[in-house]
């Protein structure tokens, strides 16, 4: 692969954005989602190919989960 290629690296493991939301919001109060706000075109589930992280060598080293926790951290840290 070219050395000014891009490459969108992921686990290759679907998740919705409710799970998203969801991880994002623990231990807070749960937004409801009005079903006449969400656009028909938008994604159910959010994903991507593993196959360049593969093909690199690449593997991440946090989880998703880790990646939430750590954020949340971080955001009541600088934000309170």
């Amino acid at each position: 692969a070219p050395s000014n290629s891009v490459y969108q690296l992921c686990s290759g493991e679907p998740r919705s954005f409710a799970e998203l939301f969801s991880m994002l919001l623990e231990g807070r109060a749960v937004a409801e989602v009005d079903p006449n706000r969400i656009r028909a075109s938008e994604p159910q589930v959010i994903f991507g190919t593993a196959a360049a992280a593969f093909a690199l060598g690449w593997k991440p080293e946090y989880s998703l989960e880790q990646t939430i926790l750590d954020l949340r951290q971080w955001a009541k840290e600088v934000y309170g």
